[in-house]
């Protein structure tokens, strides 16, 4: 059950109008191509501000829903494109599903001791020999066979698969063989990275 912070029964119902509007234009988002939406071109050039202004009435939602946008993106709504917000949602199985904390919900989890704690567990799984620290990656040649990874001093190595856990800017920076298509390194040169540090406050109940 969503519980927000307590709202009177208007409000109540712009929220309920509010996320039935979301869902029922969330669904129109292919996953697997965002732009064959018939709206694609049209909520691209539109941001989640701009939905706010237009479907949200009272301030307690549009607050609510500004909130949830910076929480979710680490972004201002007026800064995240509509289209992908509703493509956002749609992968993550909803709006409520990314920030509700219930079973397989996206804050289902906590990590005991802070996230640096995953860090140190995945390098002990891996084994301190098999880290290279301080080796900016050059460049990424992918084949059918494996993906071979040239890191600044000059050392390659190769692998089956690669996974890029930078910010997206970054990406652009690196030299792909393949390359990336056209739009997708224009879309991850202008995304701008989000600046937020996440606290958690947990209450035995939900006094308000």
């Amino acid at each position: 059950l969503f519980r927000s912070p307590t709202l009177s029964w208007l409000e109540l119902l712009d929220f309920w109008l509010m996320m039935r509007k979301l869902d029922q234009m969330t669904i129109q988002v292919p996953t697997d191509d965002p732009f064959a939406c018939e709206h694609a071109s049209e909520w691209d050039a539109s941001t989640v501000q701009d939905f706010i202004r237009k479907y949200v009435w009272t301030t307690a939602c549009q607050e609510l829903l500004a909130l949830t946008t910076r929480m979710v993106f680490g972004a201002d709504p007026s800064c995240v494109s509509l289209l992908y917000a509703l493509y956002y949602f749609y992968c993550g199985g909803g709006l409520l599903s990314l920030v509700e904390t219930c079973e397989g919900s996206a804050q289902q989890f906590r990590i005991e001791g802070s996230t640096r704690e995953l860090v140190q567990k995945l390098a002990e799984k891996i084994g301190a020999e098999n880290l290279v620290c301080n080796s900016p990656v050059v460049s990424v040649d992918q084949t059918k066979e494996s993906v071979k990874v040239l890191v600044q001093s000059g050392e390659t190595y190769t692998a089956k698969y690669v996974i890029l856990a930078i910010p997206p800017q970054e990406t652009v920076k690196i030299e792909m063989d393949p390359p990336l298509p056209t739009p997708r390194r224009f879309l991850l040169s202008h995304m701008p990275v989000g600046h937020t540090t996440k606290c958690i406050l947990t209450y035995e109940t939900a006094f308000w």
